[in-house]
C-alpha cells in the first residue's frame, strides 16, 4: 500500500514553520504459507516479511527513507467452532512517525510500533446460512505491555437473506 499525505496542518502540528509538506509511506507484506486443513475446519501457518519505507518531504529538501522490516509468523486454527488465531511480529519498529502523528496518520494496531508484538485471539464461532457470530478473547503482548480485549462480532449475509425474502 502506498500513501502520500499532504496536509500542512496535520504534518506540522505544533509549529509555525510549515516545512513538512508531504509524508510518503509504503507498506508491503510477502509471505509463504501452508494449509493443513484436511481434518479441521481451518488450520494454516504462514511466515512472512512485513516492511515499510517512510519519509518526510520538506520544503528545504528530502529526508532519507526510514526502512523497517520484520518477520511475521501467523497461525490460524478452527475446529467445530472453537479457534485460535495468532500473529507474531519480530523486527524493526514500524510506524516511524507514530509518536509525532499518532492515529491522525496511522490506522491499524499501534502495537506494531514495538520490536516484538504477539496478538493471540481465542474464539468461539457459530455459523448458519445467514449469519456468523464470533465471541473472542484477544490478548496483545509487547516487550513491556500485556493488554486484552473481548469482542463480539456479528456478520449477516444480506444477499442470501434478501434472496430468501424476495
Amino acid at each position: 500500500m502506498l500513501y502520500h499525505t499532504k496536509n500542512t496542518e496535520i504534518l506540522n502540528p505544533n509549529s509555525d514553520n510549515l516545512n513538512v509538506w508531504l509524508l510518503d509511506r509504503f507498506y508491503y507484506q510477502v509471505f509463504l504459507g501452508v494449509d493443513l486443513s484436511r481434518n479441521f475446519n481451518r488450520f494454516d501457518i504462514s511466515l512472512g516479511l512485513l516492511g515499510s519505507s517512510e519519509r518526510k518531504r520538506l520544503h528545504t529538501g528530502l529526508e532519507p527513507f526510514f526502512t523497517n522490516m520484520g518477520l511475521d509468523l501467523g497461525l490460524r486454527y478452527n475446529y467445530k467452532g472453537f479457534g485460535i488465531e495468532n500473529s507474531l511480529y519480530y523486527g524493526a519498529k514500524q510506524m516511524q512517525f507514530f509518536r509525532e502523528y499518532g492515529e491522525v496518520i496511522y490506522s491499524g494496531l499501534p502495537f506494531y510500533h514495538a520490536n516484538f508484538y504477539d496478538r493471540l485471539e481465542a474464539y468461539w464461532e457459530h455459523r448458519n446460512t445467514y449469519c456468523t457470530a464470533r465471541f473472542s478473547f484477544i490478548f496483545h503482548f509487547t516487550e513491556s505491555i500485556i493488554a486484552n480485549q473481548q469482542m463480539l462480532s456479528i456478520v449477516i449475509d444480506t444477499d442470501k437473506l434478501l434472496r430468501k425474502v424476495f
